[in-house]
């Protein structure tokens, strides 16, 4: 199992992982894949289960990709929380985790 990432990576990557979902590029490109696939499921053949199959796999992969990267997004919020949390605790003289 990996090791889990400082809260400062994970504030890091969460930032980043907000700036793609925000990419007007990346979200046109994103619902033209998904648009693709589907219309490929749904025009395709009785015959052509392989190519549907494809295409499912294709459209929930790129699901799949969004939903990670909007969990980065949201472990970044919850990390910079913490980290805010840690500071204002340090600067009242209580114990803080640094990372």
């Amino acid at each position: 199992m990996p090791e889990r990432p400082s809260d400062r990576e994970l504030v890091r990557r969460g930032r980043e992982a907000e700036r793609l979902l925000e990419n007007q590029l990346l979200k046109d490109c994103f619902e033209e894949l998904k648009g693709e696939f589907v219309d490929a499921w749904r025009n395709s053949k009785l015959g052509q289960s392989e190519e549907r199959e494809v295409a499912y796999q294709m459209h929930t992969a790129l699901v799949e990709v969004e939903s990670r990267l909007t969990k980065y997004v949201g472990q970044g919020k919850v990390a910079a929380k913490l980290l805010e949390e840690q500071e204002k605790a340090a600067k009242n003289g209580g114990a803080a985790r640094t990372e």
